[in-house]
């Protein structure tokens, strides 16, 4: 993967210094602009892996790691850690855009005409090679696996696996507050308040009661592992609540507090 980034930059960096000293600089100003913040940029970004480097970038974010005890590091280091790959994301973006718009080889100069071509290529190709990369390192970093999981979790994707329409309740039989009270606990795990009669439950094939899941469960294969856990959980106001405040993963934050409060 090194050797993918190293091989276009010495070729780049000559048809570029080839063509400014010839002055390509006045065919297209914006080219050349985005040449030297590329420059900059890749300076800065070496200097800052150097010992140099981190000093600064500890006194500009005012936190020093301890080799000693190590720990997390706070949200500001994080950010600043993340602008420069951010920015150069979007500066290869600006720079197809700059060369697919560019109007070098049309100005009326020997100079123009015969360079142009070659460093709008360049810029083409080394701009998009880059963000390929950089799309391969984020979703090798996050893991392809978690990614499309968390897509389904968000509904952006759908699952040919899905439980089909019905399985919950086919699978469930409703039982009253009353049954639920004469459980292990006859409390809601999350408020601790006593269920009331207009509450509802369902029993699993296990003789355990849970809170009957909203429709976020049909996109999933299975009920998670943890449910085996669960003695009792009725739907009440406060499982609603806590379920609209967690809207991209509720389901499974809800079960894993249920599970913590009411052990196995």
């Amino acid at each position: 993967m090194r050797v993918s980034r190293v091989v276009p930059v010495p070729r780049l960096c000559f048809v570029w210094a080839k063509a400014y000293v010839k002055g390509f600089h006045s065919c297209d100003s914006l080219l050349t602009l985005w040449a030297f913040v590329l420059y900059s940029m890749m300076i800065l970004n070496f200097a800052k892996s150097t010992a140099c480097g981190h000093r600064v970038m500890s006194t500009l974010c005012a936190w020093e790691p301890d080799p000693d005890f190590p720990h997390r590091a706070p949200l500001r280091v994080k950010l600043f850690n993340l602008l420069l790959p951010l920015f150069m994301f979007s500066w290869n973006a600006i720079g197809i855009h700059w060369a697919r718009l560019s109007t070098a080889p049309q100005v009326p100069r020997l100079v123009c005409q015969e360079e142009s071509q070659g460093v709008i290529d360049a810029i083409l190709a080394f701009a998009t090679v880059n963000i390929a990369l950089t799309v391969f390192m984020f979703l090798n970093i996050v893991g392809l696996a978690y990614f499309f999981r968390m897509l389904l979790r968000m509904g952006v994707v759908q699952s040919s696996k899905a439980a089909p329409e019905g399985s919950l309740e086919a699978s469930t039989e409703k039982v009253t507050a009353e049954a639920a009270k004469l459980a292990d606990s006859p409390q809601c795990p999350i408020c601790l308040e006593d269920f009331s009669d207009a509450d509802e439950s369902q029993e699993i094939s296990r003789s355990q009661t849970m809170r009957k899941s909203p429709p976020h469960l049909d996109s999933l294969q299975s009920l998670p592992e943890c449910t085996s856990k669960l003695s009792t959980v009725v739907r009440c106001k406060c499982h609603l609540q806590f379920f609209g405040r967690v809207l991209m993963a509720g389901v499974f934050w809800e079960f894993q507090i249920a599970c913590c409060h009411e052990g196995p």
